[in-house]
């Protein structure tokens, strides 16, 4: 599967909630004017690392029912809002910094 967002770069709320993606669409990160992105119900255990540094205005991250355990942000998580993780497996120790 493939997902375009080549014609809707002011987009600023998506919801990929249920598609069983198992990696995250690169192609999100050109969004810049994101501010609300549901991931919810899919099969994800890793975010690209520039996730939070290229959605600057991401402010709500829905990542509920995944497959997350490990560390997945980097400093820039100060900026959202809300995260909602409920639903991934137990988070290991090392998850929060």
């Amino acid at each position: 599967k493939t997902i375009s967002f080549i014609n809707v770069p002011s987009i600023r709320n998506l919801s990929l909630s249920g598609c069983e993606l198992t990696i995250f669409p690169e192609s999100i990160l050109t969004l810049t004017s994101f501010e609300v992105l549901n991931m919810k119900s899919n099969q994800l255990s890793t975010l690209p690392l520039t996730l939070l540094t290229d959605l600057p205005n991401l402010r709500i991250l829905n990542l509920t029912n995944n497959k997350f355990q490990e560390n997945i942000f980097q400093p820039a998580l100060i900026y959202l809002r809300e995260l909602d993780l409920r639903g991934n497996p137990p988070l290991r120790k090392s998850f929060f910094p």
